[in-house]
């Protein structure tokens, strides 16, 4: 009787938690949706621009990346924020497609390439395991579904910040790119049917054991599980 019990607890427990994350996840979709369109001369332009990135050598803008130009920022769970600020707010999705976070960089709107002083000055929310940003269709303009019904493979460059990944974009727009927001993300990554290779576009980490330790167990993830080069 007591294990029954304590079954039906932990299923309770689990449908309000399920709940929960739907509620956070269409609150995280309005925030993104209420942001606008990057463009030029604007606050996340500038960063972008201020950091490398020069977001009018690329043929089209990577919708999954918007501004908020008055994003709240909370110290643990606060009910008011400590900081409301400009942030690039960016669409991180599940392999359905469905939205399964948002993941944001505040930035200084007085200093051009630099973010905000927050610690940290970037966020994801909710839960992001599984979703990531992806950035950059490449060549074929196609999304993976798309993709997958014209039956292409691809090669795609998965790194972990949407800098890098803009980046990479610029220096190699023939590439699908996807930005993980972490090295756990890049760990509980998804690659989509289409993908052939996977290149991992790893940050500079080395000498930190445990950030290496992450690396290395993600990739041989993308090959012992998914059987990706």
């Amino acid at each position: 009787k007591r294990q029954a019990e304590a079954a039906e607890r932990a299923k309770q427990r689990e449908a309000k938690a399920r709940r929960e994350m739907s509620d956070q996840r269409k609150t995280a979709l309005a925030r993104f949706l209420a942001a606008k369109t990057l463009t030029a001369g604007d606050v996340g332009w500038a960063y972008l621009k201020a950091r490398g990135i020069d977001l009018a050598q690329l043929p089209r803008l990577p919708g999954s990346v918007r501004l908020s130009l008055l994003e709240p920022w909370y110290e643990g769970e606060g009910s008011e924020p400590a900081h409301v600020g400009p942030a690039l707010i960016s669409a991180m999705t599940l392999p359905s497609g469905d939205l399964g976070a948002i993941h944001r960089i505040w930035i200084n709107p007085d200093r051009p390439g630099q973010k905000a002083d927050l610690k940290p000055a970037r966020k994801m929310w909710p839960a992001s395991e599984g979703s990531v940003i992806r950035l950059w269709r490449g060549e074929s303009g196609l999304s993976e579904r798309e993709a997958a019904d014209k039956g292409r493979i691809e090669d795609i460059i998965v790194c972990e910040g949407v800098e890098d990944g803009l980046s990479i974009a610029l220096m190699t727009p023939e590439f699908r790119v996807v930005a993980a927001g972490s090295l756990p993300g890049l760990d509980s990554y998804v690659p989509p049917k289409i993908a052939r290779t996977i290149i991992v576009a790893a940050d500079n980490d080395w000498g930190k054991p445990q950030a290496e330790a992450l690396l290395n167990r993600a990739c041989a993830r993308l090959v012992t599980e998914f059987g990706k080069r």
